[in-house]
């Protein structure tokens, strides 16, 4: 009885949300807002690292890393204050490192902020515009979340610290992402999802818990699970509400449109929608040709080049 109220509910909103995408509505960014909480981000993260590169040579003089301890002198093959500037990458790699960590922190402390004032919730929302701004409250709190994550997540992605961007999705946009998984230079959700373990997205997939139907249109928050030992591929597009099983395979360029679910012993997905492709592909043995198939059972392994000479003389018959 509660669920059909809930779908009645959602059903009613995308109708009235619908009926207001008709109506003649102006937008525009408030850049004002985001150009200050930008500010103070940057600002805020940028300071304690700037210190530590204005006094880096007196701090090095300060606890005697200019000579080692007094071990060494602090001038090598003609150069002074050698230590110094030996020491000065790792110096560097410190202060990025520090810049990061403060602006995460500082991101999160306005997030907390706007949890306090609007919680995120799941749900379909309509966006109606007034005075070039959205009239939900939990809307504007929604763009401002993602706003204020992406400049450190930005930062972390860029940076030798690469592993940093998962401390983020968890710290910052609350997400259940398992140590094993991995995103590849992939576009990652920013709140409401779920990568269990070993779950890894390639190359410029994409996991979106959220969805606007048009420029006006309703707004969808939908949470994203992707089961343990998953796989998806390059230009893989997960849409929001998708719910993924374990040991699943996603093909290249294949969409998961909204609450897209796999299904029961199926574990290979093509096209858009995905769908199941089990009827032609059980894995990359189930293509190998027979003379490669055999020499796979023979030695229990085969190479990609035994496999292309394969091919070729194939192709020659």
């Amino acid at each position: 009885m509660e669920s059909k109220k809930q779908s009645k509910e959602i059903t009613d909103s995308a109708v009235k949300g619908t009926e207001d995408a008709d109506e003649e509505q102006e937008v525009a960014i408030p850049l004002g807002g985001y150009f200050g909480i930008h500010t103070v981000v940057f600002v805020g993260g940028v300071a304690l690292p700037s210190m530590l590169m204005l006094y880096y040579g007196p701090l090095m003089r300060l606890i005697g890393l200019n000579n080692l301890f007094g071990l060494t002198n602090s001038v090598i093959l003609g150069i002074q204050d050698f230590w110094i500037w030996f020491f000065f990458p790792l110096w560097l790699l410190l202060a990025l490192f520090i810049f990061i960590l403060m602006t995460a922190w500082i991101s999160e402390l306005f997030n907390k902020y706007w949890h306090n004032k609007s919680p995120p919730e799941q749900g379909l929302y309509r966006r109606k515009f007034s005075k070039n701004d959205v009239v939900d409250e939990r809307l504007k709190y929604y763009h401002y979340r993602g706003f204020v994550i992406k400049w450190p997540l930005w930062l972390a992605m860029k940076s030798p610290f690469p592993w940093m961007k998962y401390w983020i999705l968890r710290y910052i946009g609350h997400n259940n992402v398992d140590e094993s998984a991995v995103y590849i230079d992939a576009f990652p959700c920013l709140e409401f999802s779920t990568l269990k373990k070993n779950a890894v997205v390639m190359c410029g997939g994409l996991i979106s818990s959220h969805v606007v139907d048009s420029l006006y249109g309703n707004l969808t928050i939908k949470a994203i699970s992707i089961g343990e030992n998953t796989l998806l591929n390059c230009n893989t597009v997960m849409a929001p509400g998708a719910i993924v099983d374990d040991n699943n395979v996603f093909m290249p360029h294949t969409f998961a449109i909204k609450d897209w679910k796999s299904k029961d012993k199926v574990k290979f997905y093509s096209n858009s929608p995905a769908r199941s492709i089990e009827d032609k592909y059980k894995g990359i043995f189930s293509v190998l040709p027979e003379a490669a198939k055999s020499v796979y059972k023979e030695k229990g392994y085969i190479t990609g080049s035994k496999i292309r000479e394969l091919l070729h003389k194939m192709n020659e018959n």
